[in-house]
């Protein structure tokens, strides 16, 4: 209004003042510039007017967000989400499926730095029957009786845990079912393998007396050694004597101790780890398979709850919650992997191990 009236004035004003000299004008330029004037003005004014609507929206959108952060605090308070009936599902705990500490039976032979190795094995089953009746009876000493049983593996089975023989012996020890059987143990563990070869041999020992006829008892059977008085005229029985009697020999002058390691060959040692890693991871990965379905069936119960959540707050909870499930999940498949690779690292070792033990072989001399 202010505008116009000034525009208004200014144009009486000039029409006064050309009257007033006599001369009838028109100043063009002067009406020109008062049109640009009006014009700028009323952009301005419109201007202002949509600045006054721009402000007068972003108003309303601050009210209605507070009104839903409103709504959203009174949604989110009240009782939260138990947990502790999901941790500890009757068919489904948690703990069981997820456990925190390594509770597995092949842990100890897949991950740490003091994962077990056979060498291991082989020493602490050794010491559990030095003081058998057979071991003082064919009067070994610990260390002996270590070498003894060490040289036996390795004409066996090569340090093969999942050996299997043309007649169905198994293991690193090469237990046939019914001696299994006879020895209370599980061939297929390889820890009872060992033992139930221990306790073996040790029997023949305390038998015969004497390392020779012992392991040609443990070979053909002690009936074979009583009917021919002596070791049998078998080849093979008379071969596996020998080579028996060379590998202890062998490690009695490597071996400074009965719990020594390291006294494996490269090229055994390699396929002892490698056979060890194979196996335990084989077993891991079937437990894992069992696992899968019991981690599906707890993601599926607590998905199925979001929607009967009685409130948004417990149903975003549970949200949250399944997201951790999931992390839990691949915290598993991640250790299942971990187990993968080091069945692979073992391979490739054991692989290189015998490519080095073959060079020998494969070398020619050089002809003049």
């Amino acid at each position: 209004m202010k505008s116009h009236a000034f525009l208004s004035l200014l144009f009486l004003c000039t029409a006064s003042q050309a009257h007033a000299q006599g001369v009838p004008t028109q100043d063009s330029a002067g009406l020109a510039q008062l049109s640009a004037i009006h014009s700028t003005l009323g952009k301005d004014m419109k201007t202002q007017d949509n600045k006054s609507d721009t402000g007068g929206r972003l108003s309303a959108v601050q009210s209605d967000q507070l009104d839903v952060l409103d709504a959203m605090s009174v949604a989110l308070s009240g009782p939260g989400l138990d947990i502790r009936a999901l941790e500890g599902h009757t068919d489904f705990p948690a703990g069981a499926i997820y456990p925190t500490a390594d509770t597995h039976p092949m842990d100890s032979r897949l991950f740490g730095e003091a994962r077990e190795t056979i060498e291991m094995m082989m020493v602490k089953v050794a010491e559990e029957y030095a003081d058998a009746p057979g071991v003082r009876r064919a009067g070994l000493t610990p260390t002996q009786w270590r070498c003894l049983f060490q040289a036996l593996i390795k004409q066996e089975s090569r340090f093969s845990v999942s050996a299997v023989s043309p007649v169905g012996a198994y293991g690193l020890t090469q237990l046939m079912p019914g001696t299994a059987l006879d020895m209370g143990v599980d061939r297929h563990d390889v820890m009872d393998n060992l033992r139930g070869g221990a306790r073996y041999i040790t029997m023949q020992l305390e038998t015969f007396g004497n390392v020779p006829l012992a392991l040609a008892a443990y070979n053909a059977g002690p009936a074979r050694v009583q009917d021919y008085g002596g070791v049998p005229p078998f080849a093979e029985t008379q071969s596996y004597v020998r080579n028996i009697s060379r590998y202890y020999n062998s490690y009695l002058e490597t071996i400074g101790g009965a719990d020594a390691l390291g006294t494996l060959s490269p090229s055994d040692m390699a396929l002892a780890e490698y056979s060890n890693i194979s196996d335990a991871t084989l077993n891991y990965a079937a437990d894992a398979r069992a696992k899968i379905e019991q981690v599906l069936n707890r993601l599926t119960i607590i998905i199925r709850q979001i929607d009967e959540m009685p409130d948004i707050k417990r149903a975003f909870e549970l949200n949250s919650y399944a997201k951790a499930e999931i992390g839990r999940i691949l915290a598993s498949r991640m250790r299942l992997m971990a187990a993968s690779h080091q069945q692979t690292a073992s391979r490739t070792l054991h692989l290189a191990a015998d490519h080095q033990a073959e060079r020998p072989f494969m070398a020619t001399g050089e002809i003049r």
